[in-house]
């Protein structure tokens, strides 16, 4: 227990920026991330999916100038899928905080 308790300590952070267009982008994260902030800077809305893409057009969509934030509290999170609206764009700036699966 004392193991799975100790990954939950971050071990770093990434910071990324991105376009996002309605082509699905997915950025593969390399370290796992226990979790990360988003913020959209627009012009358009976002949605964001972690680990699976499935379900990505059926979230609520993160709108211009609005943050979201998702904490797993595990270091679990490794792809990360981003979308814009039909027919915009978005610029987005991310970051996550990453650890080590123990």
């Amino acid at each position: 227990m004392r193991k799975l308790e100790e990954s939950k300590i971050p071990t770093g952070s990434k910071s990324i920026s991105i376009t996002v267009t309605d082509t699905i982008t997915e950025l593969e994260l390399g370290i796992p991330w226990i979790s990360f902030s988003l913020l959209n800077d627009g012009p358009s809305s976002v949605y964001a999916e972690v680990n699976n893409r499935g379900k990505l057009l059926d979230g609520v969509p993160i709108l211009s100038g609005e943050p979201y934030n998702y904490d797993a509290q595990y270091p679990v999170i490794r792809v990360l899928y981003l979308q814009a609206v039909s027919g915009g764009t978005a610029s987005v700036r991310i970051k996550g905080k990453e650890g080590r699966r123990q």
